[in-house]
């Protein structure tokens, strides 16, 4: 080999792992560290799990009825099928915007980041195997032999998509809300499933799905605990949800026509469409847009007239301030404390009173939520008792000149519990800081949160 050419060599080779180990040691650790803390302290984590979950058991259906052939486009290519997505991927732009507008000035929480893009890549896959790949392919394939049974036949699982979303009135989320999210999530349903039955490409129908869901969830990103809404809202708000919820709806519903016209579907029924019939088609289409046109035009002026109270108060957001704080931090794993002759412990997910004597037992159900964990400590002459109830703590305290199992204890100690809103809970226990003691709990992301002056503060010791 030439001499001057064996010197380059060396050079480019030497030059390129100097380059190595320098993005090694400056950005390598970095992102490590980044990952690590978004793989295990993750807001979406406990979703991302979830998900995971489902999207394994997506898989195995799809093994077990010889579908996984879906995962291979047969139709059109993914450009062309994010084509007939527009409605979906307009409005989750704009939701992008708004939220990004939302978190514009705040610093960026990179772990929750990497947590949630993990987490709406997770959906779409985990939804769309099972709800295109499974459940629309098996209800079209044994009933969609013309157009009209096609049709039909992406309803139905269009609507089992949305009907699946009634389980989130289970959680914090309010009957009202819920039902119309599961109006809208069928018709978003209906337009997925045209979109994945016109072009038989599940990766679109997938990034469409991850996309919208990022987009809505990315204004939360920096936030502990996701806002909620209730049924506790104004006529003028609820009417301006219930047009929202039909705007959306039309626009979607609107997209799945246009995705299921002749034109589209006959070629995959080996039927003809003639001339006529494609020219009725478009001037079919064209009307359907100008009516979206018309919708969101009404839409925008109903907007102009909604009181701007009326929709600060239709969610509920949690935020907390900051504390900085060190100390000791003790947590128990009993199952059970003792005050003087008093027992406290948890069934059946609520709180339970019994005298030491097993004679007296009284087991509390008036408390709003279940409780899964309690804790107990003493701090001059009160007992401080905690309560975990997942996303509510309950907490407070009682002199232990009054504990004494009766009626009246009884009755002391569940008006004493004041209820407290904060993130998922994993432990509780307490804090000693400067001389003074305050209970604490843990999230499941290893954020930690003490009461102070009636108040939940979250600790900030960065």
């Amino acid at each position: 080999m030439d001499k001057r050419k064996l010197l380059k060599v060396i050079g480019v080779v030497l030059l390129g792992l100097l380059l190595f180990e320098g993005m090694l040691f400056i950005y390598g650790s970095s992102f490590a560290t980044l990952l690590y803390q978004a793989i295990f302290f993750g807001k979406y984590n406990l979703n991302l799990i979830s998900e995971i979950v489902l999207l394994l058991f997506s898989l195995l259906v799809l093994v077990i009825r010889k579908r996984l052939n879906i995962l291979k486009p047969k139709s059109k290519n993914f450009i062309a099928s994010l084509k007939r997505g527009v409605p979906i991927l307009v409005i989750a732009i704009l939701v992008l915007i708004s939220n990004l507008i939302t978190i514009t000035g705040e610093s960026l929480n990179i772990p929750n980041f990497i947590s949630l893009v993990l987490f709406a890549i997770t959906i779409g896959m985990a939804e769309e195997f099972f709800f295109r790949g499974f459940v629309q392919e098996e209800i079209v394939n044994a009933y969609g032999s013309t157009r009209k049974q096609v049709i039909i036949s992406i309803v139905i699982s269009g609507i089992i998509f949305g009907v699946v979303h009634l389980s989130n009135a289970l959680g914090n989320q309010g009957i009202i809300t819920t039902v119309m999210q599961v109006f809208q999530a069928s018709s978003l349903g209906i337009l997925i499933g045209s979109i994945y039955y016109v072009t038989k490409n599940i990766w679109s129908v997938v990034f469409l799905h991850s996309f919208y869901d990022f987009a809505i969830l990315l204004g939360e990103v920096n936030t502990y605990k996701d806002c909620v809404s209730g049924d506790d809202i104004s006529t003028a708000m609820l009417i301006f949800t219930l047009v929202g919820t039909l705007v959306y709806s039309i626009i979607y519903l609107v997209g799945a026509y246009l995705n299921l016209q002749e034109r589209h579907v006959n070629e995959h029924i080996n039927e003809e469409v003639t001339e006529e019939k494609l020219a009725k088609n478009e001037n079919k289409a064209t009307i359907a847009k100008k009516i979206v046109v018309v919708v969101i035009v009404v839409f925008i002026w109903i907007s102009l007239f909604i009181p701007t109270d009326a929709v600060t108060n239709y969610e509920t957001c949690y935020t907390y301030e900051s504390i900085t704080l060190e100390g000791e931090i003790s947590y128990s794993t009993k199952d059970e404390f003792i005050l003087n002759d008093v027992s406290l412990s948890i069934a059946n997910n609520n709180l339970v009173i019994e005298s030491i004597d097993g004679e007296n037992y009284i087991e509390v159900e008036t408390l709003e939520k279940d409780i899964y964990d309690i804790y107990v400590y003493e701090l001059d002459n009160n007992y401080h008792i905690l309560l975990n109830a997942d996303e509510i703590l309950y907490y407070g305290y009682v002199s232990k000149d009054t504990v004494i199992y009766s009626n009246e204890f009884v009755n002391t100690l569940i008006n004493r519990l004041e209820k407290f809103d904060v993130p998922s809970i994993s432990s509780l226990g307490k804090i000693e800081s400067d001389g003074i003691t305050y209970p604490i709990i843990k999230t499941y992301i290893s954020d930690y949160f003490i009461i102070k002056d009636n108040k939940v503060f979250v600790i900030n010791n960065d």
